[in-house]
């Protein structure tokens, strides 16, 4: 599909969950910064799928009808703190 990033002036919001896949192609181009919390717990990157999951809902909302036009405009830039581990 034809991905459109997000605006230098776009607004952010802030996924705190499992972390996100910095290298997913529907997402990448929106994702500013990631980190977790406490450093402790590792990578950034999700390991359950289900913040990359939440980031993409957040950045598209109906994924249903972007699948359907098959574009997928990004209106946000995304920030991440992962704050679980894997227990």
């Amino acid at each position: 599909p034809s991905i459109k990033p997000p605006s230098e002036d776009a607004p952010s919001v802030t996924v705190i969950d499992s972390g996100i896949s910095s290298g997913h192609p529907l997402l990448n181009e929106a994702i500013g910064e990631a980190i977790s919390v406490p450093d402790s717990i590792g990578a950034f990157d999700d390991e359950h799928g289900h913040g990359t999951a939440m980031g993409g809902l957040a950045l598209y909302g109906d994924i249903s009808a972007c699948l359907t036009t098959k574009l997928f405009t990004q209106r946000l830039r995304i920030f991440s703190a992962r704050v679980l581990n894997s227990k």
